[in-house]
């Protein structure tokens, strides 16, 4: 019998730390603790334009030294890298002929240039130079934004993959998606029922199953914390960019204050519009009643949920918003746009209230009407929490991976005459 081994897990995202999708470092953290190797693999090098500032990287550092490994961002293009990779490539192209204009990214170069198309094809061979010497089980592909990667590297390195659809991919119109892509995963996720009705519209023609296994989420399964339903404390966690819809939640404020109601928000994020959202209050006179706290860590994020009494997402377009079930897991009811997946994470009525998107005076409204009952609120709370616990499996996606592994491997296993692997069979009772 040869020695047992641990499944290796590569991890395919647009870039990390994400301080959006914190989920990546809270999988890699369960599967090492659960006996695999796992790793991750960005598809933006860490000298692309956008790529997190050193600030972002601060903030989410911690988690990432607790995880007790790197991401493999490589940096600038390293010629080792991109010669290993070429390698895989060259024996790709002469085995699998019928694959060939997809392989040689033929579409792209006439899409974009011969320019773009040549800087694409080194970061690709790179990163199957830096996957591949992983000798990756398999490919974690985090978002259609990513599937384009995994999918390449599926047919050049061999190596099976998964995809998983996280709510924007799937929402926004102008995300194009490549069935033929979808449909060569081994496995295909989504986060939610809802999405799994919406992908199964979208990819009719999709011969496997679609599994729903929610990300991670940061707060776990413990309690919501005790509340002042009074405080009237409105807290909204999203970047400060015009299309998570700010401005409308600052003239629903206006609109709170002149009706003498008693409140207070606070906006956690930054972005771009941060300076005409300081000219907005200041022209308002909601100083010192609406707060930009900028940036917060992590591991400080359940403190200010803590501390409010209703979440509110003003977003103009949306997938599923991982802040959305982080503050109703924190037992906060939640007012939100009927924009892409919102909806899909409220129950109306029960865990919180629904509003058309770009609509002032209807979310004022909706405010107001919640902040005006206390014991409504809690009861909204208590059930909001309730809706996440029975929805969200935390390391939902990577038991289920390594489930499904761990069935392939026995077979693969006894075929070849070798021990199974002893800490994927654990993994898989943990994750029944």
């Amino acid at each position: 019998m040869r020695e047992a081994m641990a499944i290796r897990i590569a991890h395919i995202t647009r870039s990390f730390p994400e301080l959006s999708e914190p989920c990546v470092a809270y999988d890699v953290e369960w599967e090492i603790a659960h006996g695999a190797s796992a790793r991750v693999y960005t598809m933006k090098p860490s000298d692309w334009p956008g790529y997190p500032s050193e600030q972002h990287s601060a903030l989410i550092d911690p988690l990432i030294e607790r995880v007790g490994v790197g991401a493999h961002n490589g940096g600038p293009l390293r010629l080792r890298h991109v010669v290993r990779g070429l390698g895989y490539w060259a024996r790709a192209m002469a085995a699998r002929r019928a694959h060939r204009s997809r392989l040689a990214m033929v579409d792209e170069k006439a899409r974009f240039g011969r320019e773009v198309w040549l800087r694409r094809m080194l970061d690709r061979f790179a990163a199957a130079g830096k996957v591949g010497a992983f000798r990756a089980d398999v490919l974690c592909v985090r978002g259609g934004n990513c599937l384009p990667l995994g999918y390449w590297l599926h047919l050049v390195l061999g190596t099976p993959f998964t995809i998983t659809f996280f709510g924007s991919d799937m929402y926004l119109e102008h995300m194009e998606i490549d069935p033929q892509h979808v449909q060569a995963a081994s496995i295909v996720n989504v986060v939610s029922e809802d999405m799994r009705r919406f992908a199964m519209a979208r990819f009719p023609a999709l011969q496997r199953p679609i599994l729903v296994a929610p990300s991670t989420t940061i707060g776990g399964t413990r309690p919501p914390p005790e509340r002042d339903w009074r405080r009237n404390c409105i807290v909204c966690v999203a970047r400060l960019e015009p299309v998570k819809g700010h401005k409308y939640l600052i003239d629903a404020c206006a609109i709170l204050r002149a009706a003498g109601v008693r409140f207070q928000c606070l906006l956690i994020g930054d972005g771009t519009a941060r300076p005409e959202l300081e000219q907005q209050i200041c022209r308002a006179g909601l100083e010192g009643q609406v707060i930009l706290l900028g940036m917060v860590p992590h591991a400080e994020l359940p403190k200010w949920l803590a501390e409010s009494t209703l979440l509110v997402q003003p977003s103009l377009s949306e997938g599923r918003c991982l802040a959305v079930i982080e503050g109703m897991l924190a037992g906060l009811p939640a007012v939100v746009t009927r924009a892409g997946g919102l909806p899909s994470n409220v129950a109306e009525g029960v865990t919180g209230l629904v509003v058309p998107p770009g609509d002032a005076a209807a979310l004022a409204g909706a405010i107001q009407g919640l902040l005006s009952d206390p014991d409504r609120l809690a009861r909204m709370g208590q059930q909001s929490h309730a809706k996440v616990l029975r929805d969200h499996t935390p390391f939902g996606l990577s038991k289920a991976v390594m489930q499904a592994f761990a069935r392939l491997d026995s077979r693969r296993c006894a075929a070849a005459n070798i021990e199974p692997r002893p800490n994927i069979s654990g993994a898989w009772e943990v994750g029944r």
